[in-house]
C-alpha cells in the first residue's frame, strides 16, 4: 500500500466509511497478526489468542483515529498498529502475571 491510498482510506474512515476501515483491515491486518505472533508469550498462547489483540488493538486505532493527524507512511501505520496491539497484550500479561 502506497501513503497516498492510506491517506485516502484515513479520511474515508474519519468521514465514516465502514468500508474504508474493512479496507485498512484487510489491508494492514496480516502486518499486525504477525507481529503479535512474533510477540505474544508462550504462557498467555494458553489463554489468549493473537486475535484477541488484533481486535483490541483495531477498537483502540478506531478510538483515537479521528485525532490522528499525520499518518502518511504506511510503515510508520503498522509501527502505530503494533505499538498500539503490544502495549494492550503486555497490560494484559501484567495484569495476569504480575498482580495477586
Amino acid at each position: 500500500m502506497d501513503g497516498r491510498r492510506l491517506e485516502t482510506l484515513i479520511a474515508r474512515i474519519k468521514s465514516g466509511s465502514d468500508e474504508a476501515a474493512w479496507e485498512l483491515v484487510e489491508e494492514y491486518g496480516p502486518h499486525l497478526h504477525a507481529v503479535l505472533s512474533r510477540r505474544l508469550n508462550p504462557s498467555m498462547r494458553r489463554t489468549f489468542d493473537t486475535n484477541d489483540f488484533m481486535q483490541a488493538a483495531w477498537a483502540s486505532l478506531f478510538r483515537i483515529l479521528p485525532r490522528i493527524t499525520l499518518v502518511k507512511d504506511p510503515k510508520k501505520f503498522v509501527a502505530l498498529l503494533a505499538t498500539i496491539a503490544c502495549r494492550r497484550m503486555n497490560n494484559e500479561y501484567r495484569r495476569r502475571h504480575l498482580v495477586d
